[in-house]
């Protein structure tokens, strides 16, 4: 007897880690605690989410819905499959091979002995006690949930159909009709895509308050916003250049269906087909498209001039819409396009001064609450940074205009026109400060009042280094623009990781082509893989490509194929060119939207 007892007092004792991840916790299974990905996780292709001490319950729940999200996609993959494949996408040839296959049989396995095993079940209260860390290799979203302070809570989780400025409620029965992978895009637009695109409190986040309420009421627009959803999905998070081949078939069709129904109401439906152009404008930009993107704006462009003349401000003060759209919708649509007008690389469809006056024009509508009031509303955007956005505008034609008037120098007789130009923008910039009411969408005491303020001025910085080498020829060695650079670079860091770093595309392309050193060129080259890591828009890595071709130049390698490879075929010589001559000659039209 005495013997038993000792044999049962020596059996180990089986204890509940605290420390497992997330998942393996969700599936009820011993977590093996290997970091960044735990053994389980990597076999099966699970996401591993390990969380920190200090997360607190609501961070918590979010994440353990998350996960709880993907292994339901996981377990249910071929129900997906076959409403991948009524859509026409094979998608099983794509997905599945015969190892591939082999591999499914196994996690549908282990997901029924799952189902059988109770043993390792424990309260996912106990995780709210555990001392977690952070693996690097999570998903974006569970990342930022579990460890960027600048998305609060209390911010992020208002509910889309409780915001003042929806134009309608989210309840039309369209989203009835979708199959299981059409609802999987919708919701990853809404509880995803559109809250990283912005940079504004979600109150004012356009592409939920008004995007998503014309989806339910104009399919094209629907499935624009599908199609971006999906190239969003395809996109590597480690930003190499491999796609997933199913969601970006499917990007594909579901832009296909967006065009065609584009032709057919173009003609009597204008303010709904530019949110449509806009839509898939913003998602080939995402995708990293540098020829398509420019096309669909155009179209956009012509819409304008041919409903409301060549002064897009008429837009606002003089076209009677008849599609149904408030003002706040109106307003959005015009700044939307403005916004991506002046964040490429080819000069404005319309002058900067038109688009200063529709910028400085607020929406006036009853839907907007009271509390926000006359111009305290924040873009989602351009947020704070507007006036400098406009400015960099302007930058960008002045140098069209130089390079057409080639060779430009001290004889040529627009030559003290254009230089005038050049320093009234750089005393604008010197000169320029944010806005006191947008700022006070933010507390004063908020991060994300002090995170504003710090972009306001990185953005600033930037643009005024792009004015001095462009227009004004400074050299990127000289000691002003060194010293910009110093500045420039010390605060990239303070945005990045944070809610605002989809702005960064532009200032890290500057600070990058301005780089002169080894040293220098490391440091913005670990910046880029960084945020290619969490922020998954492929113009970041185009602007990477342009920017290692300028230092092509610098180290003497003057060769560069005109598709941006590294291939002699198609080569031409870079000489002195300067960026924009680059993308010029490879055929590019860069946003850095």
């Amino acid at each position: 007897m005495n013997s038993l007892k000792n044999k049962v007092s020596k059996a180990p004792v089986r204890k509940h880690s605290r420390t497992g991840c997330i998942t393996c916790k969700v599936r009820k299974k011993r977590c093996s605690e290997d970091k960044p990905v735990c053994s389980d996780c990597k076999r099966l292709g699970f996401t591993c989410v390990y969380l920190r001490k200090s997360a607190d319950k609501d961070v918590l729940q979010q994440c353990k819905e998350q996960v709880e999200k993907e292994l339901f996609l996981q377990k249910n993959r071929k129900k997906f499959i076959a409403g991948f494949e009524e859509l026409g996408v094979n998608a099983r040839s794509h997905i599945l091979d015969d190892k591939a296959e082999d591999e499914e049989v196994q996690v549908h396995k282990e997901w029924e002995d799952e189902e059988e095993d109770e043993d390792e079940e424990e309260a996912l209260s106990d995780e709210f006690e555990a001392e977690p860390s952070v693996s690097w290799d999570l998903d974006w979203q569970l990342k930022q949930l579990s460890e960027a302070p600048f998305m609060p809570l209390e911010e992020e989780s208002v509910s889309v159909s409780q915001s003042p400025y929806l134009s309608q409620p989210l309840s039309d029965p369209i989203t009835l009709q979708l199959d299981p992978v059409g609802i999987h895009l919708y919701n990853y637009y809404r509880d995803h895509l559109a809250r990283i695109i912005s940079i504004a409190p979600v109150k004012q986040n356009y592409y939920l308050q008004v995007f998503l309420p014309m989806a339910h009421k104009h399919r094209g627009i629907l499935y624009g916003l599908m199609a971006w959803s999906a190239h969003h999905l395809s996109i590597s998070q480690e930003g190499s250049e491999t796609r997933d081949r199913n969601y970006y078939a499917l990007a594909n069709r579901y832009t296909l269906e967006s065009l065609r129904c584009l032709r057919s109401e173009m003609e009597h439906n204008f303010l709904w087909s530019l949110a449509q152009l806009l839509i898939l404008c913003g998602a080939e930009i995402c995708q990293g498209d540098v020829a398509k993107w420019k096309v669909l704006l155009k179209y956009g462009a012509d819409l304008i001039e041919k409903n409301v003349g060549k002064d897009i401000s008429h837009l606002l003060t003089s076209y009677k819409t008849t599609t149904n759209l408030d003002t706040t919708a109106t307003y959005w649509l015009v700044a939307n396009f403005i916004y991506h007008d002046v964040m490429c690389s080819r000069g404005t469809h319309f002058p900067i001064e038109q688009y200063n006056k529709v910028l400085s024009t607020c929406p006036t509508n009853s839907s907007i609450s009271p509390a926000v009031g006359v111009n305290r509303h924040v873009d989602p955007l351009h947020g704070i940074n507007r006036p400098i956005l406009l400015i960099t505008g302007d930058i960008t034609n002045l140098t069209r205009k130089m390079k057409s008037a080639a060779p430009f120098d001290k004889n040529h007789p627009r030559f003290r026109e254009y230089m005038s130009k050049a320093y009234e923008l750089q005393t604008q910039l010197y000169q320029i400060v944010p806005d006191g009411q947008e700022l006070e969408v933010y507390e004063e005491s908020s991060v994300m009042y002090t995170l504003c303020l710090e972009l306001f001025q990185l953005m600033k910085l930037a643009s005024l280094m792009h004015l001095k080498t462009t227009c004004l020829g400074h050299s990127k060695h000289s000691i002003e623009i060194q010293h910009l650079w110093l500045e420039l670079f010390s605060k990239l860091d303070l945005i990045l990781g944070s809610k605002l770093e989809g702005c960064l595309c532009f200032p890290m392309f500057i600070c990058g082509i301005n780089a002169t050193d080894r040293e220098q060129k490391r440091d913005i080259e670990v910046r880029f893989s960084d945020i290619a890591k969490r922020y998954k828009c492929y113009n970041f890595q185009r602007a990477r490509t342009i920017m290692r071709k300028v230092w092509q130049q610098d180290d003497g390698d003057i060769e560069i194929a005109s598709n941006g490879s590294m291939s002699d075929v198609g080569s031409i010589e870079l000489g002195d060119m300067d960026w924009y001559d680059i993308v010029d000659a490879m055929g590019w039209d860069i946003s850095f939207a």
